[in-house]
């Protein structure tokens, strides 16, 4: 662990600018295919937290390409209104 002052700064930009020098298409080849990587076998089981009406909107398309949750906590009153 780096505890000398600057390193982290430093750090950063080397990784952001090892980033922006990244093409594109390897870019996001590497990030979509992160996720995948770090879910395994339970990529598609999500959890969703604290959303309200905005989670129900959230859950509708996750349902639509497939995705069930394996918990939800979305708290809505008979108003319609986020608790």
């Amino acid at each position: 662990m780096n505890t000398i002052p600057g390193d982290t700064t430093e750090r950063f930009r080397q990784v952001l600018a090892a980033i922006e020098a990244e093409a594109p298409q390897v870019r996001t080849k590497r990030w979509q295919g992160l996720f995948d990587q770090l879910a395994g076998p339970n990529a598609k089981k999500l959890v969703l937290f604290g959303a309200g009406q905005f989670g129900v909107w959230v859950l509708q398309r996750l349902r639509k390409v497939g995705i069930e949750l394996a918990a939800s906590l979305i708290t809505t009153d008979l108003a319609g209104e986020a608790r």
